[in-house]
């Protein structure tokens, strides 16, 4: 054997990747379960495997690109439950020892072992001719020990994850929160916690950048195991025999009392392993001595164990607290303050199935096609839906079913041949461990909250492992610096008097409707910029037309709803608040109307614009201020960076390139290379229809009419301008000078043909084009039939209006003549124009027409009727003459108007 019994020794030179065996080619990943052919290299692990060497398997199966992790025939009941539940996260796959000799294979690697007899029955696979061997171990060799190794990477230390960990490190091969869990399993599994005397600094800074990876400590607190000292063994004893199961206001509570003549140490240990041995709502552990009395709670989420414990001096977390009393109160005394607590408390219970479903998802019908159903599936993201039948559940369909090649020549067939009859049900009574338990049973990922036989909703894989890995909700899913808090006086500097305590008034409306609420998007983003926010959007993660409905009779006012989107809309004190579910949004073609579906929290932020803007703030009692960042939105926020949130965005909504337009030049951001790459090229695929796209049309609006419509269009040319329906030359200079005259101009309304204000900055981009095609699009744009017709010729109009004014010497009068009438985009060009030129006298002549067209008449028909003058035209002759004195300053009050009146009428 060619290795050391310490250090890291390589015979053939460093682990290189991607590649696993020089000799052949990379192979396919399969899944847990599945059978692949043709295997060139495969990584093997010792029978009854334990976290330190399945995790290790799945880390080489990163490190050497192509090779397969075959499970051991036996694992640790805790891994296999581990991976039950991580079902799909991993690439391991399950073969036969007699199958996989048939394989041709070309190189093994080791795991946490380098003892053939540990290999069980794969231990013949070693036998195979040629075979290149390498190993990754933390095992000293021994007599036992295999007599030759190819490639040795062998070293003292806690485990074996650590070395792989290392190796992973070195050759920088990421590691994503799933693997990383795996990884620190192995580490804290083998090492005691670190506490064995085995670990080594090597295991604690392995562990350390697993934790910063991501890894989740509550994981692995729940499967990792710490050995017990024999007198800590004595103490588990005594605790499982004095156990007792009392109901408590429905509940199952264990209550253990030890009395002994000193503390074990470890208690926690000892409580956890009680926890994992009686299965109860929650578990408590008295340990009384004759120096203190120690109370340790376990429980699973349906009693806040730190709540109940703080009037006894404890402290901790919602599932695992802690208190220690040297006042002499005895055991006893402790349980029954417990008892009385939690029959206190019971009715603010909840289970744990109804505080992680999906409400209301999506179903199909058991008459959809096939085809129709697998693409909703994958515009969802769902691998299972229920299927339903004159509004009852029918059973589900897999998307593996529907994908199956065999048979793509039933696409068309209903969803009913491909349907799975047995109904992965469970009840919203279920515990997390009935849940994990129910996705082996049923083999899905998927199951279905029944109440008889009404669907209430569903819960996934992933919201249990959400649920699992977090204490509360989800801070933090990106690396970000610590987590931040928005101050209440911040919310009420920003957004007025009374936003934050409104705001948190519906963030505890949320919590007694068993439904957090969270402020989400572009207020987060502004009051995190220091900007006053406009929208204020509420997200729940359930159903929110209560938390709405509750909020409106909460501030004596009422609700909107709009049905197809899920949103309510409810007006406080002046100011408009958008509630809306949590959800999913597809597209079944660019820039339709996107078809939504009701998800979590972190998938509703995850399908948003822009990371800027897929940010929450908690709106709850108990973490008021704090933000959710799911695509590391804080991060860009400092680099003033516009990022979109995954890469087919600007595809399925191409109007969020004017977005990512407009918002870059509002907030003084730029774009993010990679995102401006994506936007070029949905732009040259044609994508982007402002015509005909009605989202686009209105973004467009919006951009032109912001005031910075200059900047927008600049940045819209180097994009590649690629409007369809308008034409695609980018402005001239002189054109981009009368944009940004109209931006800064004063153009007061001077009749009746007003118009929206990017009528006039459409006017200019489309320039020459012939006057019925103008006026065909501003239709499109959606201009009466009156005010399109008005401006089809606007160039023409305002060239002739433009010469008459420099003329110098023509009356107001008759410059009013000619101005009556006209459209104010085309006045707004007029006076734009104007003002680009060197001499300002034609354009103050203009602001004093404009400005006596706006006095009122001096006199009226009454006037002059009672003058003597008869009805008819003559009333409506001297109203002109009056009129045209006026505007010309001849006559400037009502009496030189009536004098004059009857000075004519003599």
């Amino acid at each position: 054997m060619r290795t050391g019994d310490s250090g890291d020794h390589r015979r053939r030179g460093s682990v290189r990747r991607p590649v696993a065996d020089r000799r052949g080619k990379d192979q396919p990943r399969g899944r847990c379960g599945d059978v692949r052919a043709f295997v060139k290299t495969v990584i093997l692990g010792h029978a009854g495997a334990d976290f330190d060497c399945v995790a290790s398997m799945a880390g080489l199966s990163r490190l050497y690109a192509g090779a397969v992790p075959v499970l051991p025939g036996s694992l640790e009941p805790n891994v296999e439950e581990f991976l039950r539940l991580y079902e799909g996260r991993f690439r391991f796959v399950r073969i036969p020892a007699p199958v996989l000799l048939k394989e041709d294979i070309g190189t093994v690697i080791l795991a946490d072992t380098i003892v053939a007899a540990r290999l069980g029955e794969y231990k013949q696979v070693l036998s195979l001719p040629g075979l290149r061997l390498v190993a990754y171990d933390h095992h000293e060799p021994n007599s036992a020990s295999l007599a030759h190794i190819d490639e040795g990477h062998i070293r003292k230390c806690g485990a074996t994850a650590s070395l792989v960990t290392a190796a992973l490190r070195g050759q920088l091969v990421p590691v994503n929160p799933d693997e990383a869990t795996l990884l620190a399993l192995g580490i804290y599994e083998d090492t005691g916690s670190l506490l064995f005397p085995e670990t080594t600094a090597f295991d604690v800074e392995q562990a350390a950048y697993l934790l910063k990876a991501g890894a989740s400590l509550s994981m692995v607190a729940r499967y990792g195991i710490t050995y017990l000292a024999p007198e800590q063994q004595t103490a588990l004893e005594n605790a499982l025999n004095s156990a007792q199961v009392r109901t408590v206001a429905g509940a199952q509570i264990v209550f253990a009392i030890v009395h002994a003549e000193r503390n074990v140490g470890n208690l926690s240990v000892i409580v956890h392993r009680l926890a994992q041995i009686i299965k109860a709502e929650a578990l408590f552990l008295i340990y009384q001595t004759p120096q203190a009395l120690y109370v340790l709670g376990r429980s699973d989420r349906l009693l806040n164990v730190a709540e109940l414990l703080a009037p006894l001096g404890g402290a901790g977390r919602i599932h695992a607290a802690a208190s220690i009393l040297r006042d002499g109160t005895s055991a006893e005394t402790a349980q029954e303050h417990i008892v009385s607590a939690i029959a206190a408390r019971h009715t603010q219970w909840h289970q744990v199935v109804r505080d992680i479903l999906t409400p209301h998802p999506a179903t199909v019908s058991q008459d959809l096609s096939a085809e129709e159903a697998l693409h909703m599936m994958v515009n969802l993201g769902f691998s299972v839906l229920p299927v339903e039948r004159d509004g009852r559940i029918v059973g589900v369909v897999s998307k593996k079913a529907l994908e199956k090649t065999s048979l793509m020549r039933l696409q068309q067939k209903p969803v009913h041949y491909f349907l799975n009859t047995r109904i992965p049900a469970v009840p919203l009574s279920a515990t997390v461990e009935e849940l994990i338990q129910a996705f082996g049973t049923y083999n899905t990922g998927l199951l279905l909250v029944m109440e008889q036989d009404r669907l209430l909703g569903v819960v996934s894989r992933s919201d249990v492992l959400r649920y699992l890995n977090s204490t509360a909700h989800p801070q933090s899913v990106v690396g970000t610096p610590g987590v931040r808090v928005i101050a209440r006086s911040d919310l009420d500097r920003l957004g007025g008097t009374d936003t934050a305590a409104t705001l948190g008034r519906i963030g505890q409306i949320g919590d007694a409707e068993e439904n957090r609420a969270y402020l989400v998007g572009g207020s987060v983003r502004d009051v995190l910029l220091g900007r006053p926010p406009n929208d204020l959007d509420i997200v729940t993660e359930k159903d929110v037309s209560g938390v709405a409905a509750a909020v409106a009779t909460s501030f004596d006012t009422h609700v909107v709803s709009y049905g197809r989107f899920m949103t309510h809309k409810v007006r406080i004190r002046e100011r408009e608040y958008d509630f809306a579910a949590a959800r999913l949004e597809y597209y079944d073609f660019p820039g339709s109307l996107p078809t939504v579906a009701p998800a979590s929290l972190m998938k509703d932020l995850l399908r948003r614009d822009f990371t800027v803007n897929a940010l929450a703030m908690s709106l709850s009692e108990s973490d008021f201020g704090t933000i959710v960042d799911a695509t590391g939105g804080l991060k860009d926020l400092e680099a003033r960076t516009i990022r979109m949130t995954y890469s087919d965005s600007f595809i399925e909504d191409p109007a969020r390139i004017l977005r990512a337009v407009a918002a870059q030049t509002r907030l003084g951001f730029i774009l993010e290379d990679g995102t401006r790459e994506k936007a070029r090229e949905a732009l040259k695929l044609g994508l982007l229809n402002v015509r005909r796209n009605k989202r686009a049309q209105d973004e467009f609006k919006e951009l032109l009419s912001g005031g910075r419509g200059v900047s927008c269009i600049n940045t819209l040319c180097q994009l590649g301008c690629g409007l369809i329906g308008l034409p695609l030359v980018p402005p001239r200079a002189a054109k981009l000078r009368l944009l940004s005259a109209l931006e800064q101009g004063f153009h007061p309304a001077a009749n009746g043909l007003d118009a929206p204000p990017w009528v006039a900055p459409l006017l200019v981009w489309l320039g020459n084009i012939p006057s019925g095609e103008l006026q065909e699009v501003l239709k499109d744009f959606g201009l009466s039939d009156r005010l399109a017709t008005a401006c089809r010729s606007w160039q023409r109009k305002e060239r002739a209006l433009r010469r008459l004014l420099e003329q110098g010497s023509c009356k107001v009068s008759a410059a009013a003549g000619q101005l009556e009438g006209i459209p104010l985009p085309i006045l707004s060009i007029l006076e734009a124009h104007l003002s680009t030129t060197e001499t300002s006298g034609a354009r103050n002549f203009l602001m004093t027409v404009l400005s006596r067209m706006g006095e009122s008449p001096l006199v009226s028909g009454e006037d002059v009727v009672s003058l003597g003058i008869p009805e008819g035209r003559q009333v409506g002759l001297s109203l002109d003459q009056v009129r045209c004195l006026q505007l010309d300053g001849m006559i400037n009050s009502r009496e030189d108007a009536v004098a004059y009146l009857c000075a004519s009428k003599g």
